[in-house]
């Protein structure tokens, strides 16, 4: 493990795609996908026609014309080497490394670069004719290399060896026309050479895959454009580093135009290397038309074969045995190396990829390398509802891309390994790196993963962490184990005060505010050595106490002797060298934009910072690429000294309200500070003291930051977009965002002390403000506690606040301070106009469709009415949670203060429908105990076509998993409890009968779930084992509309179903393995038997036989 992380995470390189493994900054699917084929195909018929007899010129005019079109800059000149170095040898080109002058700069640049000159067989004594077969062929190639590396959608693309320029080389003889490109890393082939087991940045399998979705991506855009790659291979593909440890594949050597082929049959017989083709390119067969791009599918599958599994040697040719067993069969072995979620998708994706039938390949390769299983029907849907493309909001999401990274920033752990790592730490805990250790922890906080670690597992991974010297898992121990209410073993108990002390001695203010209530005494010591080491300056800046031995050394990176002073030196030493006469500027910045003023305020040096000031220091810089003001850091001086470093700085000129430009990273919890303002920042890290200090001298709390809370949170804005370290589903803005306020953020902590003191020092605020989607600080209090890293790792700020009886006091206080400011608890937000899933909302609503029931109940205490309605008219009931028990508990609250079990929306929407359409059963159960009617439907009226007049039972018709029957069980349970025993035969068999338009019922919902221990209780309690559905309505002569008879009796339902799956299990592979279509099979038969047992008849197929198994 690398020192020093100077890498972009995979999270940042990851954060805007459909599917695991899109790359943020690229997208190969375009807006018009037949734009950039357009472009080619054009500029091929320019080609041909003016270089056809009638045309204007030679093919070498026409070329030197069409590249000053395309503005490619040129002639770039050759630095003149009598020997060049030979990079490789294709069939087209030749490619050499060297240097060039670019001649359009003064002085001339230099540059390393790439230069491809076409491969002629030349005669050293005889000119070149241009206007030879062979000749024109090679400028043909060289056309259609420029047509295609200029092509707007290409040329942008990360994953397409990017075309830099063109040039003649006057030092030959020949005068070639050549390109010049970028100067790769190496191919890689030469790539595995080097790094094959080099895991110190990702896991070698996750590096190796995000390899393949580069050349996914890149060949996806080629195929968009029209043209064919038709040499897929490890040489083929070049390494570029991406300036932070990892690397980027990019295509190059593409060179066959669809068009072309389509135009000119000859074209369609590929060439290709040897051990790299397709089956049909092998046995060297005519390839018709449509099939062309079906031959680099099956090239990019042996190529991900290679790069998975052979470290980019070629795959075997097979012999008797095809190449796609083997690969499936080496798959299959190195399922362990894999781990589970990996294996199964590279499995899935050669077994497709190398199918040998051309028409039964896949064609869109990065959706593939992201398909966990759907079918491409699914998939394709999801995209016409999705727009997949690059957009800067997603910084807020996972950082600012260009801000440096640091090497104590916890590592990402990707979903696709979270497994194979958490097995991992159970076999072998020491072999886990640390900092991936608390990246680990972090996963285990968040409340998706709890049931996958567990808290002992969660505890047991923190302590580890600990013990090995995690500073950061150091700082939040103590509070941590008190949250979970771990049993604390005498080992670890007598560790934590000096875990404590150790995290305080490296800046933890969580910590700090544990050691206070334990050894307040030994805060101060603690605080000295943190001092002594830089304090916050130590975090970020690269010298270390023992850098300068003398006044005039500089060190590399720009730190002079005055910036070491500043961070590091006696006060006494750095007051002599400024009044010693020697020369210095007393705001030179480092190459990190750090002065030696900001330097001495991240230390949290009083003396310092005022003998800086003494001499002439401007605290109106901001510094850093985050663009910090020495402000920012008031929480790192003493609280004692707060008072008077405000009152110096705002003296000399400093802003007090200045905004940081970009989230900055912290080592310690809250592991990231927001682009806000200083007081923004003492909020955040809960510095209460400076809090104080910044209200008292006149911060503003209106003040927003510009950063996007709504990324992540559904309730506010539809997640269409997916992204960071593990596609988690994201939103972007259709406005300005405005971002939160230092109140917010106190609210969003349950942190009451900001409220407190305005409330106590009477400083008049307008607490009901609300930002563009109409949320206040009230709203704030429901926010899930779910955040991110700056490089995108997700975590729950919940273990960090302590037990439940702290949580609950801190939520109850936070809550009255608010209100006691004037909050308004019936606000409602503005809600998306014309969008009735997304409708206004009260603090109380947001409460409920959250994950902390406590909050919706602190809420209700605090006077918040229960039956507000929202602009759709509904109420809190109907504001469902996605989380089943959450949902459950807040029902069982809402009902308990005495909510309107039976209130009805403008729309006629009842809270058991909604509880149902969730399918809820413990929530159904509740409201049919508290007297609501059975026979609720859901509103004719609605937008759900396929949901009009549904029962609310029919909406707990759902297949079960393979070898499992919970839903069938559940299901049962409720129609026994509730329609089968009710007492109102009138009701009951209006439920049985009519649970949807058309015709359904029950037994038709639930013979279609395939769910037979429900089918065989409906048939028991008199359900009609006959009733057929409705084809739809149609007018008669007279305008009336009249409903047609049709013939689907549930027994036909299931027929077809139990027809479709057979049919599909022939057609194509099933999702499904061979035991688990057989368990989905016999269970249709039990429904088909207990339907034909009943009486039942499949109309629609009287003469045709049930299909067998």
């Amino acid at each position: 493990m690398p020192s020093q992380r100077t890498r972009r995470t995979y999270a940042n390189r990851h954060n805007l795609s459909l599917s695991a493994g899109y790359s943020s900054h690229r997208s190969s699917r375009v807006t018009n996908p037949f734009s950039g084929a357009k472009f080619t195909n054009e500029g091929l018929e320019s080609w041909l026609a003016e270089s056809s007899p009638g045309g204007r010129g030679l093919p070498i005019e026409i070329l030197v014309e069409a590249v000053r079109r395309t503005n490619l800059p040129g002639p770039l000149l050759i630095v003149h080497e009598p020997e060049l170095n030979l990079l490789g040898r294709g069939s087209q080109f030749v490619v050499y490394k060297s240097v060039i002058h670019d001649g359009h700069h003064n002085p001339p640049a230099r540059k390393d670069v790439a230069i491809k000159a076409p491969t002629y067989q030349l005669d050293p004594n005889i000119p070149l004719s241009l206007a030879s077969p062979e000749a024109q062929k090679h400028l043909h190639d060289i056309y259609l290399e420029v047509l295609a590396l200029t092509n707007p959608t290409i040329h942008e693309h990360p994953n397409v060896v990017q075309l830099l320029g063109w040039g003649v080389d006057v030092f030959n003889f020949h005068r070639h026309f050549y390109l010049v490109t970028e100067l790769a890393y190496s191919n890689l082939r030469e790539f595995f050479g080097m790094h094959d087991e080099d895991a110190s940045v990702l896991p070698v399998p996750l590096r190796n895959y995000d390899f393949c979705n580069d050349i996914a991506a890149g060949l996806d855009v080629l195929h968009n454009c029209g043209l064919i790659h038709g040499d897929l291979k490890p040489d083929n593909i070049l390494m570029f580093p991406r300036g932070d440890g990892t690397f980027i594949a990019r295509l190059a050597d593409f060179g066959l135009s669809i068009s072309e082929a389509i135009s000119d049959p000859s074209q369609a017989r590929l060439g290709g290397t040897v051990g790299w083709q397709a089956p049909e390119v092998e046995e060297d067969h005519s390839i018709s038309n449509e099939y062309l791009l079906a031959t680099d599918i099956f090239s990019f599958g042996l190529l991900i074969w290679s790069i998975m599994l052979r470290s980019g040697k070629t795959p075997p040719t097979g012999g008797k045995e095809c190449r796609r067993s083997i690969a499936l069969r080496e798959t299959d072995e190195a399922k362990e190396l894999l781990g589970t979620g990996l294996h199964r998708m590279v499995r899935n994706i050669l077994d497709r990829l190398l199918n040998k039938e051309p028409s039964k390949r896949p064609t869109e390769m990065e959706i593939l390398l992201g398909d966990w299983g759907e079918s491409e029907n699914e998939l394709s849907e999801m995209l016409d509802q999705m727009s997949v493309s690059s957009d800067s909001s997603m910084t807020d999401f996972v950082g600012d891309n260009e801000a440096p990274v640091f090497n104590w920033e916890p590592h990402i752990i990707h979903d696709l390994l979270s497994e194979t790592w958490l097995n991992r730490f159970k076999q072998s805990p020491e072999s886990i790196p640390v900092e991936s250790l608390f990246g680990m922890f972090l996963v285990s906080t968040d409340s998706l993963e709890q049931e996958r670690y567990g808290r002992n597992l969660a505890q047991n991974i923190v302590q580890d962490a600990a013990v090995r010297g995690s500073k950061p898992a150091q700082g939040v121990i103590a509070t941590v184990l008190r949250h979970i209410d771990a049993t604390i073993t005498k080992e670890v108990s007598i560790c934590i005060p000096g875990w404590l002390r150790t995290a305080v001695a490296s800046g933890s203010i969580l910590a700090r505010k544990e050691l206070e209530n334990t050894e307040p005494t030994s805060i101060s010591a603690c605080l000295e050595i943190f001092r002594a080491t830089g304090g916050y300056a130590g975090h970020y800046c690269s010298m270390s106490p023992w850098s300068f031995s003398s006044a005039d050394h500089t060190s590399p990176t720009g730190y002079s002797h005055l910036h070491w002073l500043a961070t590091f030196g006696p006060p006494a030493q750095l007051i002599a060298y400024l009044e010693s006469g020697n020369p210095y500027k007393i705001d030179e910045t480092t190459d990190g934009e750090e002065t030696p003023l900001y330097l001495a305020c991240a230390r949290g040096s009083w003396e310092r910072v005022e003998a800086l000031l003494d001499h002439g220091a401007d605290p109106t810089i901001q510094c850093t690429s985050f663009n910090i003001s020495c402000l920012h850091w008031l929480f790192a001086f003493d609280d004692n000294q707060h008072d008077a470093v405000v009152s110096r700085l705002l003296a000399c000129g400093a802003d007090l309200d200045a905004l940081a430009a970009c989230t900055t990273p912290f080592l310690h919890y809250p592991f990231v500070l927001p682009s806000g303002t200083a007081l923004h920042w003492a909020v955040a890290v809960g510095a209460h003291k400076a809090i104080e200090t910044l209200i008292r001298k006149g911060a503003d709390v209106r003040i927003r930051d510009g950063s996007d809370p709504y990324v992540s949170d559904r309730r506010v804005r539809e997640q269409m977009y997916f992204g960071g370290p593990n596609m988690q589903a994201y939103s972007k803005p259709s406005d300005t965002v405005q971002g939160l306020s230092p109140l917010d953020y106190a609210a969003m902590n349950h942190d009451s002390f900001i409220f407190e003191l305005l409330a106590k020092e009477n400083v008049p605020v307008d607490i009901n403000t609300v930002d563009e989607e109409g949320l206040s600080v009230l709203h704030r209090i429901s926010v899930d506690p779910k955040r991110v890293t700056r490089n995108g790792q997700p975590f729950s700020d919940l273990v960090f606040r302590g037990s439940a009886q702290e949580i609950d006091e801190n939520l109850r206080r936070t809550i009255s301070a608010v209100k006691s400011l004037g909050g308004d608890l019936e606000l409602l937000t503005k809600g998306v106009p014309d969008r009735v899933d997304y409708p206004g909302l009260t603090p109380l609503m947001m409460a409920s469709l959250g994950t902390m029931p406590n909050i919706v109940k602190e809420l209700l205490v605090a006077g918040a009415y229960i039956d507000t309605e929202n602009n759709l008219g509904n109420t809190a009931l109907m504001c469902i949670s996605e989380d089943p028990d959450t949902a459950s508990e807040v029902f069982s609250i809402l009902v308990e203060f005495g909510a309107n079990v039976n209130h009805r929306s403008k729309f006629g929407m009842t809270p058991i429908i909604y509880a149902a359409r969730f399918r809820l059963l413990e929530v159904v159960d509740l409201l049919v105990l508290k007297g609501v009617d059975i026979t609720e439907t859901y509103p004719l009226t609605r937008e759900r076509a396929m949901e009009r007049g549904k029962s609310l039972f029919s909406f707990f018709a759902s297949k079960d998993p393979p070898f499992q029957n919970k839903c069938d069980v559940a299901a049962e349970k409720l129609l026994e409890k509730h329609v089968f025993s009710c007492p109102n035969a009138v009701k009951r068999r209006q439920v049985i009968e009519c649970a949807g338009v058309g015709g359904w019922t029950l037994l038709h919902d639930f013979a279609i779930a395939v769910m037979p221990r429900c089918v065989r209780g409906l048939v028991a309690n008199g359900a009609p084992v006959n009733a057929r559905l409705y084809r739809g309505v149609r007018k008669s002569s007279t305008d009336v509309l009249k409903e047609e008879s049709g013939h689907e009796t549930p027994l036909d339902l299931i027929v077809n179903e139990k027809r479709e799956l057979l049919r599909n299990l022939r057609r194509r592979p099933s999702e499904r393995s061979l035991e688990e279509s057989e368990d989905l099979c016999q269970r249709m038969d039990t429904v088909i038997a207990i339907l034909k047992s009943a009486g039942g008849i499949s109309a629609s197929h009287e003469t045709k036989e049930e299909p067998a198994s």
